[in-house]
């Protein structure tokens, strides 16, 4: 049974920098990182700002690995490296205290605009942590983009004809 981020929620950041990591996601977290043990917090990786976006990438250790072990196998020497740098070189390893909590220091917060809350999105094999006006934005350009778009060219399209469409040109609201 393959153990996944997902929904989403909006946690408090002290000024410290301290947030909850979600409960569902502790778990998921804990089955992922090999050396995790009872009473032992979970590793997890975090890259800030990857493909230039205004947020946080987390992972599990394997997820991680299994990431890494797939631009090893690109053969183009450019896109190789320019993956090792982008991604490998910029994650950072963090550790869950007693409560669930990491710690967002001041410069990464600083990187995606996190003040006194952060939004925990779920990605299956990794989740994202946004500033919430800054997620929200993001949530609001993408559903225009996608129901701006003819239904052969829906994102929904992939999920066969069982998945609910949005609205968009030619579809009724749902």
């Amino acid at each position: 049974m393959a153990h996944r981020f997902r929904g989403n929620a909006t946690h408090k950041v002290d000024q410290k920098g301290r947030v909850s990591i979600p409960a569902t996601f502790r778990r998921v977290l804990e089955l992922g990182d090999p050396d995790w043990s009872e009473g032992r917090p979970p590793t997890l990786l975090m890259v800030v700002g990857m493909r230039d976006e205004p947020m946080i990438e987390c992972y599990t250790v394997q997820a991680m690995e299994a990431l890494e072990d797939r631009i090893l196998t690109i053969e183009d020497y450019f896109d190789r490296e320019t993956l090792l740098r982008d991604v490998v070189g910029r994650a950072q390893a963090a550790e869950m205290d007693e409560t669930g909590r990491i710690v967002l220091g001041q410069r990464i917060r600083d990187a995606v605009a996190i003040t006194d809350a952060a939004e925990f999105v779920g990605q299956l094999d990794k989740f994202q942590i946004w500033s919430p006006p800054t997620f929200a934005a993001r949530s609001a350009d993408d559903r225009a983009r996608i129901n701006a778009l003819p239904r052969d060219q829906n994102p929904y399209r992939h999920l066969g004809p069982s998945a609910p469409l949005p609205p968009g040109p030619g579809r009724a609201p749902a």
